[in-house]
């Protein structure tokens, strides 16, 4: 879940509005991402983890900020394996090829 936490104490940014994103048990502060950013609030998030929202960029005016995560595609064991069947393939047909030739 995504919203706003007021922060009223000090720090980098006191008494102002700080993008947040809830994670079961973790308030995360998405201010640390945004730097130079202030009263930021996160309204959406979607399906990809993109969170989208807005408020003072650096230059001191309201703009619209979108947050997207780009996630390490591991490929799955399986697809490793006929990876690996394929290139031991193309080996042997080249081995084969070159002991008649």
């Amino acid at each position: 879940m995504v919203g706003a936490s007021y922060f009223g104490f000090g720090g980098v940014y006191p008494n102002s509005w700080h993008a947040t994103l809830w994670t079961g048990k973790n308030i995360i502060d998405l201010d640390t991402w945004l730097i130079g950013w202030t009263n930021t609030f996160a309204e959406a998030i979607n399906d990809r983890g993109q969170i989208a929202g807005y408020g003072m960029d650096p230059s001191g005016q309201y703009d619209a900020f979108l947050l997207t995560s780009y996630p390490i595609n591991v490929p799955e064991p399986s697809k490793w394996a006929m990876m690996l069947l394929g290139f031991a393939g193309l080996g042997f047909a080249a081995y084969r090829r070159a002991r008649t030739a």
